[in-house]
């Protein structure tokens, strides 16, 4: 495990005098590889929307001090839950930064995103994001490694796909941070309850909507796994939801291993898409 830090980089820039996009884009973006990919995917790099973030910063700032001086803790804290519940450790790098409120966290592969000015500020919450992220991680270790699928190979741009990567990462997150309440494995704070209710009371309209997209694109991905979403229901992620009870309701039939390697089956897509006509119905 490696904790690639570069919140230092960022309070220098804020503490030595007044940020600017030209500033940041110079000093701290183009310093660090990661925020290629953030930008390209998770967060748009206009200069309207760094300067908006400036002028947030300086209202987040101690949270965003506070966040950066526990996560690294946090971590190593659910790195060892993980480990303990799997019984083998993966080398995961976790890269910490300051971004422009944008997403909170992701995960590629066998690395960790975590954008600190996006976090919240109570540790038992931040807990379970980065126990998602980890999550993520093992499963694609047990995917890649102890399976004959390749990255390549992964239909990413189906939201049947999507659908079961969220459910096995929200299902592992309530493994390894437990007892919290349902709706902070999808809210991540304490503002999901009116969410996961309507979760719960509209399933079967839920699934429908979600069996009616044909051709998945980047729209409908974002409609059903981004913050930026939630047109159709007026609620965003509701494919988490989804994800989570298809992995609880396949546990009923098949062992936890199983669960994990499910996409290396052939009829994959096929599976994801019975369960949702079943759920619908």
């Amino acid at each position: 495990m490696e904790i690639r830090d570069t919140t230092n980089h960022f309070f220098e820039l804020y503490s030595n005098g007044k940020l600017s996009f030209d500033l940041l884009d110079e000093n701290y973006y183009k310093r660090f590889e990661h925020f290629e990919d953030y930008f390209r995917t998770h967060c748009a790099k206009t200069k309207g929307r760094i300067e908006e973030s400036i002028e947030k910063y300086d209202n987040d700032i101690h949270k965003i001090r506070r966040v950066a001086d526990f996560l690294p803790r946090i971590i190593q804290e659910v790195y060892a839950s993980a480990a303990l519940y799997f019984g083998f450790e993966v080398n995961i790098d976790f890269n910490l930064f300051v971004g422009a409120y944008g997403s909170n966290a992701y995960a590629y592969k066998y690395s960790v995103f975590l954008a600190i000015e996006k976090l919240p500020s109570l540790e038992e919450y931040v807990k379970v994001i980065v126990a998602h992220e980890i999550a993520h991680i093992y499963h694609n270790y047990i995917l890649l490694e102890q399976t004959e699928t390749n990255w390549e190979s992964i239909p990413l741009m189906n939201g049947i796909t999507s659908m079961y990567l969220e459910g096995v990462a929200t299902y592992i997150s309530k493994r390894l941070v437990p007892d919290m309440p349902e709706s902070v494995y999808y809210s991540y704070d304490d503002s999901g309850e009116d969410w996961f209710s309507f979760c719960r009371g509209n399933q079967k309209e839920i699934a429908r909507a979600f069996l009616e997209i044909s051709n998945w694109d980047i729209d409908g991905l974002r409609e059903w796994f981004r913050l930026s979403g939630g047109k159709i229901f007026g609620y965003t992620r509701l494919g988490y939801f989804l994800g989570t009870i298809f992995i609880e309701d396949k546990l009923k039939e098949i062992d936890e291993y199983k669960i994990y390697t499910l996409l290396a089956d052939e009829s994959f897509l096929s599976i994801g898409n019975q369960w949702l006509e079943k759920t619908a119905s």
